[in-house]
């Protein structure tokens, strides 16, 4: 006698019958109108009983996949929006240039015609969070500081778990997974680097800059190179958290704390790295009066500065720059860590087009949608097959472009310092003062102390 199927296989066997229903409806092998099989032709196929099958098409129902027409069958259908299911995709308004973003989500119609993607742009990390909780998107483009905020707060509950890609570089999974789940699909990862004018360089004989270089053999560099009321020898937005922590992660260590819990900042080697700050801005004898992260690409881009610390990410600004430019590692301090800026796909776990959205998601991080990143902008796919691919460009594309290879064993996130985006944004403010000329090193590491205490 056969052994009774377990209720493992039950379960396999129903999924089975649902994923497959849901994929010939998503792909339009099933269209606006159809009928499906009978509900007994159904239990045939997948082995399961009526009552079986009823539950398993009522996920359909639910998801708006199907309409239950009575005495007659189960109709292919899309009642909220004429035959269409509308998936709504928050997004960085950044993404439109740096991953191209608009052209993946035609070829995506183009692929999925039952399914439309009402794109959100969203201005700001709070955003997300927000439209997450009044149930306003399905998937989103999410930051690695907008992940961890939503991994320490009541908003992890509304993350999807999503099946790893052993393609994917190691590390942009290793970001997102939280207790070996992956909670965000990799998109794209870029390092912060050196990016430096070679003309400039050239012009005053000097070398270009390597791995061996320290922050003051740059600033050595950048006073030979700075031309007054002409240009910047170099220059980064020193405020934004995507920049400055850099000097913290060369630094070495994490937050040390007393045994009663209160933080200590004096004397500790993380004042070498706010010093280090200073000293780049007292020796470019000016105080730029910029307040965009996007300023220090578009002053290079106008000849206005030699070397600027930027991202893959930043760098899709001079894609159409006159010139010969290359990039190279960050200079080092203690160490030669640096920053890793990572980009992820999200799903809402509590959306009803979860199944579309997850179409979506596998989708942007597919090899044809990585391979049009990695040939239309100068973003790093986080595929590992699309990024690494070779051909001929489109567009202009630095010469040590596969640099980020190089220096993967350097890359960190600030996080490893011990501190929350929360902290960056607190300790921010008081720096400004101390960079600013407004206070002292004892002035700076005692009120560094008390915010982060509160």
């Amino acid at each position: 006698m056969a052994d009774k199927p377990s209720r493992k296989t039950f379960h396999l066997r129903l999924d089975e019958m649902v994923n497959r229903l849901k994929e010939d409806i998503l792909t339009s092998k099933l269209q606006t109108g159809d009928y499906l099989p009978s509900e007994k032709s159904l239990g045939e196929q997948f082995h399961l009983s009526n009552r079986s099958v009823r539950k398993g098409l009522e996920v359909l129902v639910r998801e708006g996949l199907i309409v239950k027409v009575p005495k007659v069958g189960n109709r292919v259908t899309r009642p909220d929006d004429g035959g269409t299911l509308t998936v709504r995709f928050g997004y960085y308004k950044s993404m439109a240039y740096e991953a191209d973003l608009h052209h993946l989500l035609t070829l995506f119609q183009e692929q999925y015609p039952q399914i439309r993607v009402q794109a959100v742009p969203i201005a700001g990390d709070v955003g997300i969070k927000e439209y997450l909780e009044a149930g306003l998107l399905d998937a989103a483009t999410v930051n690695y500081p907008t992940y961890q905020s939503i991994l320490d707060g009541k908003e992890r509950d509304w993350l999807e778990e999503q099946p790893p890609d052993p393609s994917m570089y190691p590390y942009v999974t290793h970001a997102f997974t939280a207790d070996g789940l992956l909670m965000a699909k990799p998109f794209l990862f870029s390092p912060l680097v050196l990016c430096y004018n070679r003309e400039h360089i050239r012009a005053n004989g000097l070398l270009e800059p390597d791995s061996g270089w320290s922050w003051q053999d740059l600033s050595q560099v950048a006073s030979q190179l700075t031309r007054p009321n002409e240009r910047l020898g170099f220059y980064f937005h020193l405020q934004s958290r995507n920049r400055w922590p850099v000097f913290l992660l060369q630094s070495g260590g994490s937050l040390r704390k007393e045994p009663d819990g209160r933080p200590i900042i004096c004397g500790t080697d993380w004042m070498e790295g706010f010093k280090v700050c200073r000293d780049l801005i007292v020796n470019q004898r000016t105080m730029p009066m910029f307040d965009q992260e996007s300023d220090a690409e578009e002053l290079f881009r106008q000849g206005k500065a030699s070397m600027i610390m930027t991202s893959y990410f930043a760098m899709n600004r001079l894609r159409s720059m006159k010139g010969d430019w290359d990039i190279a590692p960050l200079p080092h301090l203690r160490n030669g860590k640096t920053l890793l800026l990572v980009i992820g796909l999200i799903v809402n776990r509590n959306s009803s087009r979860k199944e579309a959205a997850r179409k979506l998601i596998d989708f942007l991080t597919s090899y044809p949608a990585q391979l049009a990143v990695r040939k239309n902008t100068l973003s790093i796919p986080a595929l590992k097959p699309a990024a690494e691919w070779t051909g001929p460009d489109s567009h202009y594309r630095p010469q040590r472009f596969h640099l980020y290879r190089e220096v993967a064993p350097t890359f960190s996130f600030y996080d490893e310092l011990g501190l929350s985006n929360d902290d960056i944004v607190r300790m921010t403010q008081q720096a400004k003062m101390y960079w600013s000329g407004l206070c002292d090193e004892q002035q700076l590491c005692e009120s560094l102390e008390r915010c982060l205490s509160g």
